[in-house]
Order: structure tokens, then sequence, then C-alpha cells
């Protein structure tokens, strides 16, 4: 096995899996073989700036997929701070939405690598989901009910006066304290 060998293998297949196609005389679109949480490929756009510039985006992709998987950055504080740290992380900017860098043009490998980074690794917020959080959060009180010999019962519901039924992930019997004569 030599090393030589091993990076020319990975940079044909990365060759053959990646594909570029002008949309228009300024515009780029990129695909990158490289899968999010739907087993999709990623996908960028690169737009040329008159100025010698170029701007890569996601066109909006990566925030889009976290909101169809119920992950809405903008109505939590921490999940904010997580994305704008992963974003700072990578010197991505989040503008209207969109994961976007601007560069020369001659640093565009380097951006395009940094906006890829950085698309997966949001993407990867997914894991932030309610479903995802609360499961864990309910599995985390179990154990800490489990080591701390808490008696508890998990997921029970009860029938209120009203007729409806109620849910809960635990039930905590209470004691009384015998007293001492």
């Amino acid at each position: 096995m030599k090393a030589f060998d091993l990076q020319k293998q990975y940079l044909e297949w990365y060759k053959a899996k990646s594909s570029f196609k002008n949309l228009n005389s300024k515009t780029v679109r990129i695909d990158v073989p490289f899968l999010d949480n739907f087993s999709d490929e990623v996908t960028m756009y690169a737009i040329e700036n008159s100025n010698n510039t170029i701007t890569l985006t996601d066109d909006g992709w990566t925030i889009d997929n976290l909101e169809s998987l119920g992950v809405y950055i903008s109505k939590s504080v921490n999940r904010k701070r997580i994305f704008n740290q992963k974003l700072m992380t990578y010197g991505i900017k989040n503008e209207n939405d969109e994961l976007t860098i601007t560069v020369p043009l001659s640093k565009f490998s380097d951006a395009k690598n940094r906006l890829l980074q950085a698309m997966l690794s949001v993407n990867d917020m997914f894991m932030l989901s309610k479903n995802n959080t609360k499961s864990l959060f309910i599995e985390d009180v179990g154990n800490f009910l489990e080591e701390n010999q808490i008696r508890a019962t998990p997921d029970v519901s009860f029938s209120g006066a009203s007729g409806m039924t109620f849910n809960f992930d635990f039930l905590i019997s209470g004691y009384k304290k015998s007293q001492h004569v």
C-alpha cells in the first residue's frame, strides 16, 4: 500500500463523482459525493461577481433541510448559538438563510471546502430535533432515577375528572415518613 496510490484512487473517485455544470454565464452548480441525512448528494452554487471574486452558496438548502425535520434555528437561543459557532469555525456567513462565502477567485478551492464542511456540520444539527432531544432527555432522566435508586414507573397514563387522559413520562411515588414514638 502506497500513499501516492491511495491519493490517486481517492482523487479519481472524487473527480468521477463530482459534477460542475454551468447554469448561466455567471453561475455554476456543483454536486459533490457527500451525502446529507436523507442520503442525497450535497449541492452548492458558485456565482461570479464583477470584482474578480466568487460567492459560494448553498442556496438555502441547509436551513430548509433542517426545518423540514422540525429543527428551527431561529426559534431557539441555544440552537442559534450552536449554528453561529459552526459557521464561525469555517468562516461562513448566513445571509437570508443561505450559507455563503465570498472570496477572490484564486481562493475558490479552499472556500468550496469550507462551505462544504459547514453545510455538513450544520446539517448534522438534525440530531437536535424535538423528537431526538426529548427522547434523549427522557432517557437521561430515567438513568438518573435508576442510578439514584428513586422508584419510578415510566410512561403512565391517568384519566382525569373530565375524562381526559393525561400521559406522564415518569410517575414517582411519594411516601410518608413514619413517625417514631
